[in-house]
């Protein structure tokens, strides 16, 4: 049969721009970790009891690029902050930091670099340094961001220790609280074997993958238990195989506590998923960070009076 063309579930300009995948390295699986491997199959939740889940996200936003001399900067401002919610509740307001403002010089050279302080808003943008040319500063924005995510998830985590934590993203360490979920809308390769790609095709909305384990190797991030379900059935026309979730936790929690997460995540994260018309990520994105990512951004200011004070500033 001929190939037929079918389409991403997400707009191009977000597709082209993917910044939160997760890392995949030269892991090995345990495919057998919660059933045989050979027994691989859709599953269906059990009943889930309501918990508190504590979303937690980030925002960030380029303000400005230029050069310090002859090295490329970086105008950057960051936020992170989380919301919390239980099905059949009404939701609490967000709560985030103050946004961080950072420039980023793109240079080896260890030479003083300066605070730019933008007086007339009484904002100030704190300098950092990383090696590498104009490619490598927004990666280094993403990557402090990603940082203060995990920071907040753990301490949100320790704090509220008998309820979920989901953060938007894949987890950073291998030391997560036990009760911390990363939620990885995206990955840039496959790393499933073909058997078991069948069975994620064939999951509907609101099923689960079973567990499996994955052994972080030398380029990998971190050891983990990942499982995939499917938050939301596919539009027609869209290739169904996009239209999934990877969630990932604490390898070190036992085959039980896996299976109690991954049931709870199935049956209850397709509730907050967006449909298509209302995220271009949809239906990976929940809606409720879609709502905590539109509160951070608004907590950036206005760019473009930000940018004519930047300028005046810069040019005294």
């Amino acid at each position: 049969m001929a190939a037929r063309f079918l389409l991403h579930p997400w707009d191009p300009d977000t597709l082209l721009t993917i910044t939160e995948q997760d890392d995949v390295g030269d892991e090995q699986l345990e495919l057998g970790f919660e059933v045989d491997e050979d027994a691989w199959q859709p599953l269906s939740p059990a009943a889930a009891p309501p918990r508190t889940v504590h979303f937690v996200d980030g925002a960030r936003r380029h303000d400005a690029a230029g050069t310090l001399g002859a090295w490329p900067c970086l105008f950057t401002v960051i936020a992170v902050g989380s919301v919390t919610s239980r099905l059949g509740a009404p939701v609490a307001p967000p709560a985030h930091a103050p946004a961080r403002r950072y420039v980023i010089v793109g240079t080896e050279e260890d030479v003083p670099l300066e605070p730019v302080r933008v007086a007339r808003y009484g904002l100030e943008y704190e300098p950092r340094r990383v090696a590498g040319g104009e490619h490598h500063l927004a990666a280094e924005a993403q990557r402090l961001m990603l940082r203060w995510e995990a920071e907040l998830a753990e301490e949100v985590a320790h704090a509220h220790p008998g309820d979920v934590v989901l953060l938007d993203g894949p987890l950073r360490s291998d030391a997560s609280v036990q009760n911390v979920l990363g939620f990885v809308k995206s990955t840039s390769r496959e790393r499933l074997p073909p058997s078991q790609r069948g069975v994620l095709a064939d999951l509907a909305p609101g099923q689960r993958s079973p567990v499996y384990r994955v052994h972080g190797g030398d380029r990998s991030l971190l050891s983990r238990l990942e499982w995939v379900m499917r938050p939301r059935g596919a539009a027609p026309g869209v290739d169904p195989r996009l239209g999934l979730v990877r969630v990932q936790a604490n390898s070190a929690l036992s085959r039980a506590e896996a299976a109690a997460l991954a049931d709870w995540t199935a049956a209850t994260l397709p509730a907050y998923a967006t449909d298509y018309h209302q995220d271009p990520r949809a239906p990976q994105q929940l809606l409720i960070v879609k709502d905590l990512e539109s509160d951070l951004r608004r907590s950036f200011g206005h760019r473009d009076l930000l940018l004519t004070a930047l300028r005046q500033e810069l040019s005294g």
